[in-house]
C-alpha cells in the first residue's frame, strides 16, 4: 500500500508534535511539504526533523491543485481554521486539523455542512484527551456496562501556570481578551483556551458518555471555568477546566464515573512518572478494586491521533473526533461561556441554517 502524502500547514509549537507522530510511521506517511506564512518556521521544522525532501511554502494555495498531496495536517490558528479547511476540502484533500475547527460558532457549523458535502474525505480534529490510551478504555468499560447504568461523569483538567508570580497578570488578561472578543461580537466567539482556559475536559466529557447535552450552569475565575452539565439521556456531568499553581502538581487529567454498578476513575501517577502523565485506571465494583491497563504512553494523545486518521484514510476505519463530533464540542463550549458571562443556565444551541 502507498504512502499517504502529506502536507504540514501551520509550523509553529503545536505543529511540531505533528510532524514528530507521522515519523513514527514511516512506512505508511511521508511528510512531503511544510508550509508556514514565516518561512523559517518552515526552514526549521524541515531540519529538526530531517525532512531534506520536503518542500517549504510561504502560502498554503500551492498545495490545493498538487495531486502530489493527498492530506493535510492543519496547525495554523484558530480563527484562519474554516477558511482553509473549505478551501481544502473543495480540493479533495483529506485533512487533519487542530481544534476547534471554527472560531464561531457559525463557521463551526459552516464546516459541518463542508463535511455533510464531501463525505469521502476524512477530516479529523486533535481533541487530544480522547486520544489517551486510558481514555479509549474507559469509553470502551463504559459501552460495556462495566459500571451498569452511568449516572455522573468528573472530569478535571488544567494548565500549570505560575497564579503567584510572572504569569498571573497574564491568566487575567486572557480571562479579560476573551471576554472582550466574545462581547464584541455579539457573543458569537467559540469558548476557547483564552476564555475556559481549556477546551479538552468538556469534550472528553461528552465522548464518554456517548450522549449530547441539553443544558450547562458555568462559572468562572483566575482558576479557570466549572460546570454542571445535564444530558439527553439523564446523565450529569462535572468538569473543573483551569489554571494550576506549577508549585503543585502541574497537570491534571483524572475522570471519575459513577454508575449503578460501581465506580471508574483514573489517575495520574505523578511521583514516579512527573514528566509524563502516565495515567492509571481502577473499576470498583462490590468493594473490589481492579486496576485497568492500557497500553502505551499517553504522548498528548499524538500516537493514537495518528494512528486513527491512518487507519480511516487506508481503511475507512471511524475516526475518534470527526468534523461533527467536534462542532457538538463547539457548541457545549458556547453554551458554558455564555452561561459563565450571563450566570444563567443556558440550553445548548444545535441548530442554524448552516448547522
Amino acid at each position: 500500500m502507498k504512502k499517504i502524502r502529506i502536507a504540514v500547514v501551520g509550523c509553529g509549537r503545536v505543529a511540531q508534535a505533528h510532524v514528530r507522530a507521522w515519523g513514527w510511521f514511516p512506512k505508511e506517511v511521508e511528510v512531503v511539504a511544510l508550509c508556514d506564512r514565516v518561512r523559517e518556521k518552515a526552514e526549521n521544522t524541515r531540519s529538526r526533523f530531517e525532512l531534506h525532501d520536503a518542500r517549504v511554502l510561504t502560502d498554503y494555495h500551492e498545495l490545493l491543485d498538487d495531486p502530489s498531496v493527498e492530506a493535510i495536517d492543519l496547525c495554523t490558528y484558530s480563527d484562519l481554521h474554516d477558511d482553509q479547511i473549505a478551501d481544502f476540502m473543495e480540493h479533495g484533500k483529506h485533512i487533519m486539523t487542530e481544534k476547534p475547527v471554527g472560531y464561531s460558532l457559525e463557521s463551526c457549523r459552516k464546516m459541518r455542512w463542508y463535511a455533510r458535502q464531501y463525505p469521502h474525505l476524512k477530516v479529523g480534529v486533535a481533541y487530544s484527551l480522547r486520544y489517551y490510551p486510558i481514555n479509549i478504555k474507559v469509553k470502551q468499560l463504559l459501552a460495556e456496562g462495566a459500571v451498569g447504568q452511568v449516572l455522573l461523569v468528573d472530569v478535571t483538567h488544567v494548565h500549570p501556570h505560575d497564579l503567584k508570580g510572572r504569569h498571573r497578570n497574564w491568566v487575567e488578561v486572557q480571562a479579560h481578551y476573551g471576554i472582550q472578543r466574545a462581547t464584541d461580537s455579539g457573543g458569537r466567539f467559540i469558548a476557547a483556551s483564552e476564555m475556559n482556559h481549556t477546551t479538552h475536559p468538556y469534550d472528553l466529557l461528552r465522548y464518554l458518555t456517548g450522549d449530547e447535552p441539553y443544558d450547562v450552569f458555568a462559572i468562572r475565575h483566575l482558576g479557570g471555568s466549572f460546570a454542571m452539565v445535564r444530558f439527553v439521556k439523564g446523565v450529569l456531568g462535572r468538569v473543573n477546566a483551569g489554571a494550576s499553581s506549577t508549585r503543585g502538581i502541574p497537570h491534571v487529567t483524572p475522570v471519575m464515573v459513577q454508575g449503578t454498578e460501581g465506580t471508574l476513575y483514573t489517575s495520574w501517577d505523578y511521583f514516579n512518572h512527573p514528566k509524563e502523565p502516565v495515567l492509571k485506571g481502577y473499576l470498583v465494583r462490590d468493594g473490589k478494586r481492579r486496576i485497568i491497563t492500557a497500553r502505551g504512553h499517553t504522548s498528548h494523545g499524538d500516537r493514537q491521533r495518528t494512528r486513527n486518521f491512518i487507519d480511516a484514510v487506508r481503511k475507512d476505519a471511524p475516526l475518534i473526533c470527526d468534523m461533527t463530533d467536534a462542532v457538538a464540542t463547539s457548541e457545549l463550549l458556547h453554551a458554558v461561556w455564555e452561561s459563565a458571562a450571563l450566570e444563567i443556565r443556558v440550553p445548548i444551541h444545535r441548530y442554524t441554517q448552516t448547522g
